[in-house]
């Protein structure tokens, strides 16, 4: 699923821009980004469902943990959504 970049997704975004590229944005940029009148983020979900085990393990081996769970998120089937977060990120 593609959607629009939110303040929920900076801490994952600036995280996977210091893994993936040499020259990353920082996550000032990218908040400053999301705020901007005259720019447009974009993420691309896929997988966070629950029941996803494949992709909860991927973001587990990378350090995430499971914190939090959105009630009813995902619809066709409903299903409740898990907030995974890595902490200790060092920029």
């Amino acid at each position: 699923m593609i959607r629009r970049m939110e303040p929920c997704h900076l801490e994952q975004v600036a995280w996977l821009e210091q893994v993936c590229f040499s020259e990353n944005w920082s996550y000032q940029l990218l908040e400053a980004g999301i705020h901007s009148p005259f720019d447009v983020y974009f993420v691309w979900e896929q997988g966070v469902r629950e029941s996803n085990l494949a992709a909860r393990k991927l973001y587990e081996s990378f350090g995430f943990a499971a914190e939090a769970v959105r009630k009813g998120y995902y619809h066709n089937p409903l299903e409740d959504a898990l907030i995974m977060w890595r902490r200790g990120l060092q920029s």
